[in-house]
């Protein structure tokens, strides 16, 4: 039974307060399922702050057995916390092996490109507001829809841009989700 979960930052007020390494900004999201209903959910989006020491403790956290929306939520946000760390290890653990993504140029890019771009430092995410979060889980697949500003370098240039990822994660019991593809669209600046 396919759940779904809807957050936007511009809708609710939100509260910054530090986690380790990077500022998160407070805000509920409403889980939806198929039988209906909306559970609360506490969300975040993240932006680059001094760092303040270690920052495994929110990268880490028990694979469940049962995929759920909730545990997708999670694994989004561990992946946001890692691309801001440059924490290689986390991103290793949340990219699937076989990883496919297409960049906004229509280039494809693979796990290992991802990791060896963050451990040089050629590809640094220095800032990244989320305005926007859908999640879909059906079964062991699950597809974040995310869309942001996210600012830094790639490929050693500076860029700054409104994105929007479409992330198909893949839930197994001994890794937990692990992003299988992704897909990045450039958005205007505005809309």
């Amino acid at each position: 039974m396919p759940s779904a979960i809807s957050d936007s930052s511009k809708a609710r007020g939100s509260s910054p307060r530090t986690l380790a390494s990077a500022t998160i900004q407070e805000r509920s999201c409403c889980l939806r399922s198929d039988e209906g209903g909306c559970r609360t959910w506490a969300g975040r989006s993240a932006s680059m702050g001094p760092s303040t020491g270690s920052h495994q403790d929110h990268l880490e956290a028990p694979v469940t057995a049962n995929p759920s929306a909730e545990d997708l939520l999670r694994a989004e946000r561990r992946l946001q916390a890692a691309q801001l760390a440059g924490d290689v290890a986390a991103l290793d653990r949340l990219l699937d092996d076989r990883l496919v993504a297409i960049g906004p140029d229509g280039a494809r890019y693979t796990k290992e490109d991802d990791l060896a771009g963050h451990r040089s430092g050629s590809s640094v995410v220095s800032d990244l507001v989320e305005e926007h979060l859908e999640l879909v889980v059906a079964g062991t697949t699950g597809v974040t829809f995310f869309t942001g500003r996210v600012a830094g370098t790639f490929e050693s240039s500076p860029m700054s841009a409104r994105l929007r990822y479409t992330r198909t994660w893949v839930h197994d019991i001994q890794a937990g989700w692990r992003i299988l593809a992704a897909h990045i669209a450039v958005l205007p600046p505005d809309g």
